[in-house]
């Protein structure tokens, strides 16, 4: 689960950006919840989860978002920031380490789910998907997965020594792993690069003890990835 918040004095622009929010991670199957501040003080009195996301308007009265981004320079609300402005000057002195962009007002669909994207790739934190099984769509988080395996036009997720068949086919399930740590290694497996033991030649040796084949047109990419993974990792940025 996901929160992002969107801070605009303006009812209009907060309920743009949230059903475009809803809209995007519905589409990629991320759940989300957004939560709605009308001003600055809203923000710095809100005690709830830490947000993924920020949209925040600069030019609102009281505290301005540029005051705001300050003040949570220093604090554990939010992950990353974008601003909504129409003011060029205001760009630059809004720059910080938490400041991912910047939008006019109204925001585009596609940049709203570019921002979405790149805050989910940075914060590394676990990702709950959703998945059809039994016709019914049911929450998985990601860390749990270790891999998962075409089933004909069905899937099936690995967790350990379970095995869950879904109604969904592997590249539909693929679609939904987008921006995270489960990638494709062959044209019928997806594997969770937190959960790799050894890649020894063509084979992976998963942390619960199956071998996975590595696909000749999907190897160069997974060894990659695996490397990048592993940096981040010793980092602590996974």
């Amino acid at each position: 689960m996901f929160y992002i918040g969107i801070c605009d004095d303006e009812d209009f622009y907060r309920n743009d950006i949230k059903s475009k929010c809803e809209k995007y991670c519905k589409e990629i199957g991320i759940e989300c919840t957004c939560l709605l501040f009308a001003s600055a003080k809203q923000v710095m009195e809100y005690k709830g989860e830490k947000m993924l996301l920020l949209f925040l308007d600069i030019e609102m009265p009281g505290m301005s978002g540029v005051e705001l981004l300050q003040k949570l320079e220093s604090g554990k609300k939010v992950w990353r920031v974008v601003f909504a402005t129409s003011h060029e000057e205001s760009k630059i002195e809004t720059v910080s380490i938490r400041t991912l962009g910047f939008e006019g007002k109204p925001a585009p669909y596609q940049n709203i789910g570019k921002y979405i994207e790149i805050a989910i790739k940075e914060s590394g934190e676990n990702v709950n998907v959703l998945i059809k099984v039994c016709g019914e769509e049911k929450i998985f988080a990601l860390d749990d997965l270790d891999f998962a395996e075409a089933e004909g036009n069905y899937s099936t997720l690995v967790m350990g020594e379970k095995r869950i068949l879904t109604d969904e086919s592997l590249k539909e399930v693929e679609k939904k792993m987008f921006m995270t740590n489960v990638l494709r290694c062959h044209k019928s497996y997806l594997v969770n690069l937190g959960r790799i033991e050894e890649i020894v030649g063509d084979v992976i040796t998963m942390n619960n003890g199956c071998k996975i084949p590595i696909g000749r047109t999907f190897k160069k990419k997974i060894m990659e990835d695996r490397k990048k993974f592993l940096v981040n990792l010793a980092m602590g940025r996974t």
